[in-house]
């Protein structure tokens, strides 16, 4: 594992930006995006974690970091909501056979979320945030 987390998620997937790197005027999520793919994965935030598993790279990598650091509190707030890293694992769908091709990192998920739910109605978030957990959770397990 701390091989892996030495090497960024480029290195990894033997992988080159084929575009001009990005300067002031591109977006965020280009310049983030840029910047993570060659960042070793052993220096990334866990708002980082959320931001390129939302972006659905380096899956095989960042979903079991993610999964360890949710033990602990499955609605940890990344840098959006609580909860935002957890939806961000519920939303992967650049890969659909993600979760098929992982069932033990999924069963995790599910162990995790069932332990922990009981904490979602005592976290303070919109009502549509619990919504929407509880409605990706189920697509999740379906």
């Amino acid at each position: 594992m701390e091989q892996i987390q030495n090497k960024s998620i480029s290195e990894l997937g033997n992988w080159k930006w084929k575009n001009e790197i990005p300067n002031e005027g591109d977006s965020f999520v280009v310049k983030n995006y840029y910047r993570l793919h060659n960042l070793p994965i052993k220096e990334y935030t866990l708002s980082d974690l959320r931001f390129m598993i939302g972006q659905n790279e380096g899956l095989e990598y960042l979903v079991p970091i993610a999964i360890i650091a949710l033990i602990k509190d499955i609605f940890i707030e990344t840098d959006l909501y609580p909860g935002d890293l957890l939806c961000s694992l519920l939303q992967i769908t650049n890969e659909p056979n993600y979760w098929t091709t992982h069932p033990k990192v999924k069963q995790d998920l599910i162990n995790i979320y069932t332990e922990q739910k009981k904490q979602l109605g005592k976290i303070n978030v919109p009502e549509e945030v619990k919504v929407k957990i509880k409605d990706l959770y189920k697509s999740l397990i379906s």
